[in-house]
């Protein structure tokens, strides 16, 4: 509508697929590709997007890059099937400051900048390059058979599940054990429906070859919102128990918040994000209207701990006097 389309929007979106949800992907395969192996690639040399920006293509103070820095930045990722300066004109916003400042952040990736304007407030500086582990030449330039693959990966989680946030909770770690081995990781892939290589897949996520992977490693960007969430709700409560009654205003553990719910209680604990974004991660089938207090076992070990009842530490002490006394 605001493009002021008056066709048959239903005829419309069953040509695009049909899909509950739509992805860049979905509308423009080869700009939806070239920005998923361009964020790939920054992600595995420089370990996320705000160092990457400013390491990879040379950011000025303003957060900005120009056509150039783009192309010699991707030149040097390796990514010879990705066309820099096609990608830059097309992530461009057609506006007068945008032509003449050049490409922002802000505009490349939201929450990376949002977490660069943290930072900023805060004092402290984006984690240097050097500071990240030492990669290899592979790790360094994951070749297009692998991101292609990973890409494939990607859109059938979305496609099956809604988010990969929901396919890893469904699928991957459904019990909610934090890791996950290759060999649940492998069975996983067979629920999911995946033809491509599990050993090449494994090795994009296992990057530190641990011999397991989290939910860090499988969605990055879902595990920071979570981890954010959590931090601020344990510094206001003291368990997610306290803060579903005093925080949501529920009593009954069967009860259910809305999206504006979340949205009114992320306000009360200072969580400067994308709550729609953060509620569809919560939801364990996307597109729903509620969530529920079992619906945060996403937040897992960040929660896990609770404090010790009222009165317990001073009965430990008592205790301890009375042993010493003896």
């Amino acid at each position: 509508r605001r493009l002021g389309y008056s066709a048959d929007l239903r005829k419309l979106w069953e040509q695009l697929g049909g899909l509950e949800r739509l992805t860049l992907v979905d509308l423009d395969p080869g700009l939806g590709h070239s920005i998923g192996c361009l964020k790939l690639a920054l992600l595995r040399q420089h370990g996320d997007v705000t160092s990457a920006w400013f390491s990879a293509f040379g950011a000025d103070r303003g957060s900005r890059v120009q056509e150039q820095d783009m192309v010699d930045g991707i030149q040097k990722l390796g990514l010879d099937d990705v066309d820099g300066k096609e990608l830059f004109w097309a992530l461009l916003p057609k506006t007068p400051r945008s032509q003449t400042l050049g490409l922002s952040l802000e505009t490349f990736d939201p929450e990376a900048w949002a977490r660069h304007q943290e930072r900023a407030a805060g004092g402290t500086s984006p984690p240097s390059p050097k500071s990240q582990p030492s990669a290899t030449p592979a790790e360094r330039r994951p070749c297009g058979k692998t991101m292609r693959l990973v890409q494939d990966f990607v859109g059938l989680c979305i496609q099956k599940y809604g988010s990969l946030a929901s396919a890893w909770r469904q699928v991957f770690d459904p019990k909610q054990h934090v890791k996950v081995s290759n060999a649940d990781f492998c069975r996983a892939l067979r629920k999911v429906g995946f033809e491509g290589s599990s050993k090449l897949l494994w090795q994009h996520y296992d990057v530190g070859k641990r011999g397991h992977i989290t939910l860090k490693d499988f969605d990055s960007e879902s595990a920071h919102l979570l981890h954010e969430f959590a931090t601020r709700l344990v510094a206001r409560y003291q368990n997610l128990d306290e803060a579903w009654r005093s925080g949501f205003g529920k009593h009954d553990r069967h009860g259910f918040v809305d999206e504006g719910g979340l949205n009114k209680f992320c306000a009360s604990i200072d969580f400067p994000h994308d709550v729609r974004r953060l509620f569809g991660i919560l939801q364990r089938l996307p597109g729903g209207q509620y969530v529920m207090l079992k619906d945060f076992d996403l937040l897992g070990a960040h929660l896990s701990r609770r404090p010790p009842p009222r009165g317990s530490e001073q009965a430990a002490e008592r205790s301890k006097s009375c042993v010493a006394s003896r």
